[in-house]
C-alpha cells in the first residue's frame, strides 16, 4: 500500500503523520484548519468533512498545545457540518486519535464526560458510539448501545495535562493507547460500529467535555504500533 503523509503542524516544515487511511484530520494549530476566528474547523483531508463550532467562536481558541479549542463542559461542541458522513460506518478495524486536556471532571455517572460521539441526542448518547470517561471519571470507555471497550482505573488521565488518546479497533476488538502506551486492565466486547449520525467533539447536551482539544484524527483502518508511535512522536513536542 502506497503511504503518503500530510503535514498537520502550524509551520510549513514540521513533522508529518501517516496519511494512509486518514479520513478526518482537524488541527487547531494549523491555520488552514482553524484560522483562530470563525465557526468552521476545517478537515485537512480531501474529504473536507468540516466541523461547525456550536456556541463557540474565535474566543475559544487557545495557544496551549501550539493551538487548541476550549470547551466549557456545558453547551459547546464541534459538530460535523451537513448530514452524516459515515466515515467509519460498519468497519471492524479503525483508529480514532485525539489530543485532549481535561480542565475539570464532570458529573459522576455511567458516562461522566464525553470526548467524541457519533450520535443524535442526549437521550440515546451512544446510539452509534461514544468515547468518554466512565465510572466517576476513572475509566476510559468506548461504548455503543450494547458493546463496550473499557480501560479500568485509567487514572493516568489527570487534570490539566495533555494526553494523546488513541482508540484502536482491530478485527472487531478494541483497546486504548495513551501517550503511546497500551493501558492495562482493559476489558472489551466484540464491537460492531455503526455511524449513521454526525460526529461531535465535546459531547451532547449533558456531561460535555470540559477542557481543550488540539488534534482529532479518524482512520478507516487499524494503525500498526509503529504508526501510532510515529504519529505520537510527530506531535508530542507541542504538548510538553
Amino acid at each position: 500500500r502506497n503511504k503518503r503523509e500530510i503535514p498537520i503542524m502550524a509551520i510549513n516544515a514540521g513533522p508529518k503523520i501517516v496519511e494512509d487511511g486518514l479520513v478526518l484530520c482537524l488541527d487547531a494549530a494549523n491555520r488552514r484548519s482553524y484560522p483562530r476566528t470563525g465557526t468552521v474547523w476545517t478537515d485537512l483531508t480531501a474529504n473536507k468533512n468540516n466541523g461547525t463550532l456550536t456556541n463557540m467562536n474565535g474566543s475559544n481558541f487557545s495557544t496551549d498545545g501550539g493551538g487548541s479549542l476550549t470547551f466549557d463542559g456545558t453547551n459547546e461542541n464541534v459538530q460535523e457540518a451537513g448530514s452524516a458522513s459515515n466515515l467509519l460506518h460498519e468497519l471492524s478495524s479503525l483508529t480514532i486519535s485525539f489530543w485532549a486536556n481535561v480542565s475539570a471532571y464532570q458529573a459522576n455517572g455511567t458516562i461522566a464526560e464525553r470526548f467524541i460521539t457519533s450520535s443524535s441526542d442526549a437521550t440515546h448518547p451512544h446510539s452509534n458510539w461514544e468515547i468518554g470517561l466512565y465510572n466517576d471519571n476513572k475509566n476510559l470507555v468506548f461504548r455503543t448501545d450494547n458493546e463496550i471497550t473499557e480501560a479500568s482505573n485509567s487514572s493516568s488521565i489527570s487534570l490539566n495535562r495533555w494526553y494523546n488518546i488513541v482508540y484502536l479497533l482491530s478485527g472487531g476488538y478494541g483497546k486504548f493507547i495513551v501517550n503511546n502506551e497500551e493501558l492495562a486492565n482493559q476489558t472489551n466486547d466484540a464491537i460492531s460500529i455503526s455511524m449513521t449520525k454526525t460526529w461531535k467533539i465535546g459531547g451532547l447536551a449533558t456531561r460535555n467535555f470540559n477542557g481543550k482539544m488540539a488534534i482529532v484524527s479518524f482512520y478507516n483502518r487499524a494503525l500498526s504500533a509503529e504508526e501510532i508511535k510515529r504519529n505520537y512522536n510527530a506531535t508530542k513536542w507541542r504538548f510538553q
